[in-house]
């Protein structure tokens, strides 16, 4: 089970221009490579893959040292980004062939990124703080602990300027009861009650003729009853 834990961060201002400058090269990688994706749909009628993204990334860095400043896996999430636009994209061909009425929604090139994102590393929290490559420690308000794996990172600028830190966090699912003893098997019958996988039998509790005498007896008063 997946978590989020958003808290409110408070970068310097030196880290500040750090983010904002490292947003404005994720535009530009997420827009080169929308570029890239429909150039090469056009020359060649097959989609530009996630590999074949990242791969275009890695020539782009040698090209370009400034995109170095970005961090890998950072890096990696733009393209994880722009390809799932595109599948998004080819999902609503299909639907709206289908006679569903929807708006195809072309893959749209960005005038701004507002956010970071770390899947699997490139930070790590502590008590109050959180380093994260390239930009280094940020203060942050530690209002509740996290329970669970962290997954992903994300660092936000929001439109109000406020900066916020989300951490993806999954959770193993506990069970709604469990005694930590085997598992045992009941097998209902007639000569015995349950018989247990373990061996355990449970004796039928029959009643006896006594008995089915006096509940007949019980009936035909009631039912006179009723009559009279």
């Amino acid at each position: 089970m997946k978590k989020t834990y958003r808290y409110r961060a408070y970068p310097s201002q030196s880290q500040k221009s750090a983010l904002n400058r490292q947003m404005y090269l994720s535009k530009q990688i997420y827009n080169l490579l929308l570029e890239q994706s429909q150039k090469h749909f056009k020359e060649t009628g097959k989609t530009f893959t996630k590999y074949d993204m990242n791969k275009w990334i890695t020539k782009l860095k040698k090209k370009n040292p400034e995109f170095n400043e970005l961090y890998s896996q950072v890096c990696q999430n733009i393209a994880d980004r722009v390809s799932k636009a595109y599948q998004n994209f080819f999902r609503r061909i299909k639907e709206r062939k289908h006679g569903k009425k929807i708006k195809l929604g072309f893959p749209r090139f960005k005038s701004y990124i507002s956010s970071l994102t770390y899947p699997q590393s490139g930070f790590k929290p502590e008590k109050k703080k959180v380093f994260i490559s390239k930009i280094g420690r940020i203060n942050f308000v530690n209002h509740r602990d996290m329970e669970g794996k962290i997954k992903t990172m994300a660092i936000k600028q929001t439109k109000s300027q406020e900066w916020y830190i989300t951490f993806s966090v999954e959770n193993e699912e506990t069970p709604l009861f469990s005694n930590n003893k085997p598992q045992v098997g009941i097998d209902l019958g007639l000569k015995e009650y349950a018989t247990m996988s373990d061996g355990t039998k449970i004796p039928n509790p029959r009643i006896s003729n006594k008995s089915i005498d006096k509940l007949k007896m019980i009936q035909r008063r009631l039912s006179n009853k009723n009559k009279g």
